[in-house]
């Protein structure tokens, strides 16, 4: 039920009135309402997992603030990139997993000076941002057919395989990435926003956004950053990193003749008129046919 002003549910209190939102007994405009937005997605982004889940007190996120607003200037630039093509393979965004089982955002993303990207979260060892491979559900696996979750020790270091009667000596992957080339020939790299530009490549920040939270941002630039390589170099034209890629990965293969049935594609031979007379019962009738290539013979009545 509603009326000027006012928007009511079933009888409940007025959640918004005059332009003020509701939320438990406390009443805001969507102007507060939508900063309070804005600080958590500011807060999500810097922190990540790395609190814990306890909230950072108001000293140690003013200090992690400081510290994103003197990367920004020189972030870093976060890609999985192929060794031997130089294609950055994927572009690791804030919420990319790690080796260690951490995401981007928890580690020490403002280090751009050294570039140790370690991980900021409690009792993990971990000494660098590793890039792990997958999504959701689905991660790469060891060659052992077990995921890399048992090839780690509860500090989120590298160790042998941990699955119970496996012999595996450490993570190896079999996988294949989509530019065509294995695991092994790939490496996570980190490129400072100045290295870039001497290398006359982008560095323009994804739409324009918030520069307190763009130095956690990783490799991402624009919405092609969340392509895989070869799908951004098809996308983006190629250029001369089309011929790095194998074959049938190069997006230039000739489409295919279309399909014609075998009796269809026949060349036909030249055609022939001949006079017949057909009987039916009592009736005659008299007709003229062509005989075509495949030997049939085409009758009509005068």
């Amino acid at each position: 039920m509603t009326s000027k002003g006012k928007l009511t549910l079933r009888g409940r209190e007025p959640v918004r009135a005059s332009g003020r939102m509701q939320f438990g007994n406390h009443m805001m405009s969507a102007q507060e309402a939508g900063a309070h937005i804005d600080a958590y997605w500011e807060y999500n982004r810097l922190v990540g997992e790395s609190d814990g889940g306890k909230l950072l007190g108001e000293q140690a996120y003013q200090q992690l603030l400081n510290k994103a607003k003197e990367a920004a200037p020189n972030r870093l630039f976060v890609y999985w990139r192929c060794i031997p093509t130089g294609m950055d393979c994927y572009c690791v965004g804030p919420d990319s997993r790690c080796f260690c089982g951490h995401s981007y955002k928890a580690h020490a993303w403002y280090n751009t000076d050294t570039k140790k990207v370690s991980c900021r979260c409690e009792g993990c060892k971990c000494k660098g941002f590793n890039y792990m491979v997958g999504r959701g559900t689905w991660w790469i696996k060891c060659q052992c057919h077990h995921d890399h979750e048992d090839h780690r020790s509860g500090s989120g270091l590298g160790t042998k395989c941990q699955h119970g009667g496996c012999d595996c000596k450490g993570f190896h992957s079999n996988y294949n990435c989509n530019c065509g080339r294995p695991w092994k020939d790939h490496k996570t790299v980190f490129e400072t926003k100045k290295e870039r530009i001497q290398m006359g490549k982008e560095v323009e920040n994804l739409a324009g956004g918030a520069e307190s939270t763009a130095a956690a941002c990783g490799g991402i630039i624009d919405f092609k950053s969340l392509l895989p390589g070869v799908d951004r170099v098809a996308l983006e034209g190629g250029g001369g990193m089309v011929a790095l890629l194998p074959a049938n990965l190069t997006r230039t293969r000739t489409a295919p003749p279309p399909r014609v049935h075998a009796r269809l594609s026949a060349p036909l031979k030249k055609e022939s008129t001949t006079t017949m007379t057909l009987t039916n019962g009592k009736k005659k009738f008299t007709g003229r046919g062509r005989v075509l290539g495949t030997g049939a013979v085409a009758n009509k009545r005068k």
